[in-house]
């Protein structure tokens, strides 16, 4: 929707003013999703549905050693409802041999995303219980499933996450004619990026501080609404084990812009000769923070998106391998009414920098263009681009030195965690070119 309307004071002064408004729904749902009973109607239990767990019908996921996969895909389904306004007015003044332009606007945008990893259990039939130890060629898949022995299994809560964030911007541009061989272009303009906040406060920050070889330390950073959230107590100890700070914020956003984002623009065009004109331009550009979907969503860390998982106990020598204590009939039901808080075994962190340097490039070219007839021009021009604050995913926790045969776990800088993900605006980019033109 789009709506549009301009007044003119004077043949020197125009405004025009604009309103816009953006919607969109995008989803890849499970077949059978709107079928709330369908797993258990085939006799499949643990298929968590309800208000929590809305088009979360069908059936789970299940593996099978030797054959196929069968059921429905674990991480669907996938929602997405967007929502942007965007306000915009711009003022020209033409005030003798100046061609005055200021303006602003204000974007407000609004992304809700259910983005489960395991929202349909996951159920893993790998052969090892009808397998017998230490002897080759035994085991198969096909025998766990028909006997009722699952080796392993996932499940996750839902996972939505309600981000908000505001854009405002303004600008002051004028374009003086200051003789009648040489043009200026002279502005400036101002933006600021607000960092998404999720709306319940359903967000985490990991932040890392050093990265030493088991010796790391960092900071997980919660909105402070949400200290009244009990967290597992395995998750805690191992935040303190490996040296990361259990921090709570006011500032839901969990992070610090810039509020300093001026972006000057210079421009001229200077006719040398009735035949040759030289111009030039150079200017900065800002870009904010762009929704990167839900992997590295602060959204998805824990306690807010994580997933249980019930894995059979190791083989003891000797004795016959025990399944996980799950079935088909009940799959993980006893969990889901207890409340999905398990904290498990060395999971993924995700995290952004604590204070966000905002993404630019600097923008500059040099032309000159000659006119060798009335018909036949010539141009040579340098154009040039420098990216700098570029977003880069960094996984925090990679062992950097050489490691000995075995686990690498003990030598990451969170020996208890898996790999990270951290938006750091560290990425640069660099970009020249000669350019000609006849025409």
């Amino acid at each position: 929707m789009l709506f549009r309307s301009s007044e003119t004071h004077s043949p020197d002064l125009v405004s025009e003013f604009r309103f816009a408004y953006d919607f969109g729904h995008f989803a890849i749902l499970n077949p059978g999703y709107n079928l709330p009973n369908e797993a258990a109607d085939l006799g499949l239990g643990g298929v968590p549905e309800g208000p929590g767990f809305p088009n979360n019908g069908g059936l789970p996921t299940v593996s099978v050693g030797g054959i196929a996969a069968f059921g429905s895909h674990a991480y669907r389904p996938e929602n997405e409802h967007e929502n942007e306004y965007q306000i915009l007015d711009n003022v020209a003044w033409n005030l003798g041999n100046h061609s005055i332009r200021v303006g602003f606007s204000y974007q407000t945008l609004r992304s809700y995303t259910g983005s489960p990893s395991y929202s349909h259990p996951s159920y893993t039939y790998s052969g090892t219980i009808t397998s017998k130890p230490g002897t080759a060629n035994t085991g198969y898949g096909v025998a766990d499933f028909l006997t009722n022995n699952m080796s392993s299994g996932t499940i996750s809560p839902y996972g939505v996450f309600n981000d908000a964030q505001d854009l405002p911007a303004a600008y002051v541009q004028d374009d003086w004619r200051a003789t009648h061989k040489l043009t200026l272009n002279l502005g400036v303009r101002w933006e600021y990026f607000q960092p998404y906040k999720e709306m319940a406060g359903w967000q985490a920050n990991f932040v890392a501080d050093t990265t030493g070889v088991s010796t790391g330390t960092g900071e997980y950073i919660l909105p402070a609404r949400d200290r009244n959230i009990k967290l597992n107590p395995l998750f805690l100890n191992v935040l303190a084990k490996d040296n990361i700070q259990l921090e709570y914020w006011d500032n839901e956003r969990l992070t610090n812009p810039s509020h300093l984002n001026f972006a000057p623009r210079v421009g001229f065009a200077y006719s040398a000769t009735p035949r040759t004109i030289v111009r030039g331009g150079y200017g900065l550009f800002y870009q904010g923070q762009q929704s990167a979907g839900g992997a590295v969503n602060l959204g998805t860390n824990y306690p807010f998106l994580f997933n249980d998982n019930f894995i059979a106990p190791s083989c003891p020598a000797g004795s016959a391998c025990q399944n996980n204590g799950y079935t088909l009939e009940t799959g993980f039901s006893n969990a889901i009414a207890q409340g999905l808080t398990t904290f498990f075994v060395t999971p993924g962190l995700i995290g952004q920098s604590k204070n966000l340097k905002t993404t630019y490039a600097q923008d500059f070219n040099l032309a000159v263009e000659q006119a060798f007839t009335n018909n036949f021009v010539f141009t040579l021009s340098y154009v040039g681009t420098r990216g700098r604050h570029l977003a880069t995913a960094v996984n925090e926790n990679l062992s950097t030195v050489l490691l000995p045969s075995g686990s690498a776990q003990a030598y990451l800088p969170f020996p208890d965690f898996g790999g990270t993900t951290n938006m750091l605006y560290i990425g640069n980019s660099d970009y020249n070119s000669l350019q000609t033109k006849l025409q």
